[in-house]
């Protein structure tokens, strides 16, 4: 049978069911061999047969999809439409409508699908997806919606990473997204609103950065250290963090409680001795492993401690060696 030269586009050759898709006027279809439109011309979109055997169709800006018969199975009313590519699960797609995602079952009808819990080793995939956005992926089903501007994979305490850029809300007011963690459940942990944010340490705390101040939180978004410091170190192996404001040095302990006061000019860190040299208006000192001040800065050089406890400091040229308590003793 010789089918009318009537069309604007032929995308390929007749596939092996005897179709194939065309375009007349901007608009898609498809038809048979014998030029029965088998899906109709009328379509902005049409995506070729997926592993359900199905058409993802767009119009006007709203998806649904078709079967190979031609028949509606989701109406065309979505935002967005996202395929599950697994033929053996009972959820067919997740959608959006306005803001509210869901998924819908192989008879339309809205589902919650399960996959994970909280607590749980699960492999989500992080994908890129169409609308240009992160969400993440489970056997073939998206699980969490794409709607993160940046998205990371999730870590060993089973949280991700994420960014949501700012955007206008329908009042045209600017909404203020950033940086936060979400759990397996795609629910927010870490609200999305930092500057910047790291990635978690081994005593369960993250660094967050608000405003150009410093601070960290914990895994339920509880900031532990609220962001106010110009800057925070790394935790140390006594659970300390260096932190800084307006110029001046002190440490913090992983409760968020205050152990050596903000007064130094400078901190050079803990040597395996357990002590630290501090620095205050041109003299120089010690504290200890729990931050507190043991020996006052008065020395014109220092060197750190030894193995026995023992440091060589000067004054006015005059070197001699201390014990732990600042005391005098023999030696070289």
């Amino acid at each position: 049978m010789v089918i009318p030269l009537r069309f604007d586009d032929v995308l390929h050759d007749f596939d092996h069911k005897g179709i194939v898709e065309v375009q007349v006027d901007d608009k898609w279809g498809y038809i048979n061999r014998q030029g029965e439109e088998v899906l109709p011309i009328r379509f902005d979109r049409i995506d070729q047969f997926s592993e359900n055997r199905l058409f993802r169709v767009e119009l006007d800006h709203q998806y649904g999809l078709f079967n190979e018969k031609g028949a509606l199975v989701i109406p065309l009313r979505f935002d967005e439409l996202y395929e599950n590519s697994n033929v053996e699960s009972d959820v067919l797609a997740l959608v959006r409508q306005g803001e509210a995602w869901f998924w819908l079952d192989r008879k339309g009808k809205e589902t919650v699908p399960s996959w994970c819990n909280v607590g749980n080793i699960c492999e989500l995939r992080v994908e890129h997806f169409g609308n240009g956005r992160y969400g993440y992926i489970h056997q073939g089903l998206v699980v969490i919606p794409p709607r993160f501007d940046e998205a990371f994979e999730f870590g060993n305490n089973s949280l991700a990473k994420i960014n949501i850029e700012g955007k206008k809300g329908v009042n045209d007011a600017r909404r203020k997204g950033g940086w936060g963690y979400i759990n397996i459940e795609g629910t927010m942990v870490i609200q999305p609103r930092y500057d910047d944010i790291g990635d978690f340490l081994d005593n369960g705390l993250v660094r967050i950065v608000f405003n150009g101040k410093y601070g960290y939180a914990n895994d339920k978004g509880k900031e532990i250290i609220p962001p106010r410091f110009d800057e925070v170190d790394d935790f140390d192996s006594n659970d300390l963090v260096k932190v800084s404001l307006n110029g001046k040095y002190g440490y913090v302990n992983r409760w968020g409680d205050t152990v050596t006061p903000l007064r130094f000019d400078a901190i050079y860190g803990f040597a395996e001795s357990g002590m630290a040299i501090v620095k205050l208006d041109g003299k120089y000192g010690y504290i200890n492993a729990q931050g507190q001040e043991v020996i006052p800065p008065q020395f014109d050089e220092v060197e750190g401690f030894d193995a026995k406890g023992v440091a060589r400091v000067a004054v006015e040229g005059k070197w001699r060696r201390i014990n732990r308590q600042g005391e005098t003793v023999a030696g070289e």
